[in-house]
């Protein structure tokens, strides 16, 4: 894949989602994943129901994959093997609070804003190896949701908050792990549950369609980081702060799924 290629900019309806609290089963006490394996699989349930029949088959076809809830978990799996561990800084992006993105200094390889970029434009020319249409597909279904966590496009010099230590619920963390996997998680709901729990929102969703600008979305994210990190000033994470993040996160979640299934309907949808 070209790591030069542009951003794609064909620009839809944006979709702006905000998502009130769905309700106090899922805020159970159980700290586990948001956008790690949780998250992903939440935002693969809700970007199903959206899709075309054509993008589910060819989903399948090209993917390998049962369904889209597992398949967005590949890009974390591989991640760590010495063969993908240039793969690593393809899961964010570090931006200052006043940088324009377009001019930010790229890591060797890129950041995730061009992977995401370099695995759309594969997939929409449709002339490369199975095997490389199939890395590239699983990619895009992972990064569009990285893309949706703030700390994913995250302030130089911490870490996307990994840095930042916090004590949440009587146990030591940190910013990033705190809205990466400790914040959505309830004992009892599943990510189908989850999912279902959005379900309202499913056919607004789904008549706004299109392809959006992801530079839109991470612009989204690092304006939401202000609310991030007003947990520095709270050391043990409040209530407060808690009902505030879930409420970005299901936000953020809803939209990532919406928009996973547009993208996947431009690429694969008979016209």
């Amino acid at each position: 894949m070209d790591q030069n290629s542009p951003m794609p900019t064909r620009v839809g309806p944006i979709i702006g989602v905000w998502i009130a609290l769905i309700g106090t089963q899922l805020l159970g006490s159980a700290p586990a994943s948001a956008f790690g394996p949780m998250g992903h699989a939440i935002v693969g349930e809700i970007a199903t129901p959206l899709l075309c029949e054509s993008a589910l088959v060819r989903f399948a076809a090209v993917s390998g994959e049962r369904d889209l809830a597992t398949a967005g978990l590949w890009a974390d799996r591989i991640r760590d093997l010495p063969e993908w561990r240039h793969t690593l800084r393809w899961h964010y992006v570090d931006i200052g609070d006043d940088a324009a993105l377009v001019e930010r200094q790229l890591p060797p390889g890129g950041d995730l804003l061009t992977a995401l970029s370099r695995s759309y434009d594969l997939l929409r020319r449709n002339d490369r190896k199975p095997v490389e249409q199939r890395e590239a597909l699983l990619l895009l279904i992972h990064l569009v949701a990285d893309l949706h966590q703030p700390l994913h496009v995250g302030r130089p010099g911490d870490y996307g908050g990994n840095s930042i230590a916090l004590f949440y619920r009587g146990t030591s963390t940190n910013l990033h792990r705190l809205w990466d996997g400790e914040l959505l998680q309830a004992t009892p709901v599943t990510a189908a549950e989850y999912a279902w729990a959005l379900a309202p929102l499913r056919g607004f969703l789904a008549q706004q369609g299109g392809v959006l600008d992801v530079l839109s979305w991470a612009e989204e994210s690092r304006a939401l980081r202000r609310h991030v990190y007003a947990a520095m000033s709270s050391r043990p994470v409040s209530r407060r702060y808690e009902l505030m993040a879930r409420t970005i996160l299901h936000r953020r979640l809803a939209q990532a799924g919406a928009r996973l299934a547009g993208l996947l309907n431009e690429l694969y949808c008979r016209q």
